[in-house]
């Protein structure tokens, strides 16, 4: 059962130095049934500290929508999900694919094919964080993804 915070809030941070990675890097987060991924969507893109939030208002807000437009894909409540949050930082040759599909896909809000363009993310690996979701009510979570930038090729 899932209990979601009031505000989710992730904070990308470089591996090496500990300081935050700064602004426009796409964050996403994915809920789990049965530990497998059953809906996932963007946070945000990072502020000049590192920072993207996630209210429960706007997560299920963005699921309602998801389930009107996908009935059959989104049957189950949020509530029975897996007490479970993945925060997700996709990077590299999988970041640019994700961009290229968001760009060239009829589906994708205006707004997110923006983020995309802007995302930074190309220049970082992957990275996947996941947190217990608290079972009682709680006003935040707060979760720091530590990621690392790639090299030069």
């Amino acid at each position: 059962m899932l209990t979601l915070p009031n505000r989710i809030q992730a904070t990308v941070v470089d591996k090496t130095t500990g300081s935050p990675l700064g602004a426009d890097i796409l964050v996403a987060f994915r809920l789990l049934v049965g530990g497998q991924v059953y809906y996932a969507d963007l946070m945000g893109l990072t502020d000049k500290d590192g920072n993207v939030a996630l209210t429960r208002e706007q997560l299920e807000r963005q699921f309602r929508a998801n389930q009107k437009a996908f009935p059959m894909d989104y049957r189950i409540p949020l509530a029975d999900c897996d007490p479970t949050l993945r925060i997700v930082v996709t990077g590299g040759a999988e970041f640019e694919e994700l961009r290229r599909q968001a760009v060239d896909t009829r589906w994708v809000a205006p707004e997110v094919r923006v983020m995309y363009n802007r995302a930074l993310n190309a220049y970082l690996d992957t990275t996947t964080q996941q947190a217990d979701v608290p079972m009682l009510p709680t006003d935040a979570l707060r979760i720091a993804m530590l990621v690392e930038r790639l090299g030069p090729e």
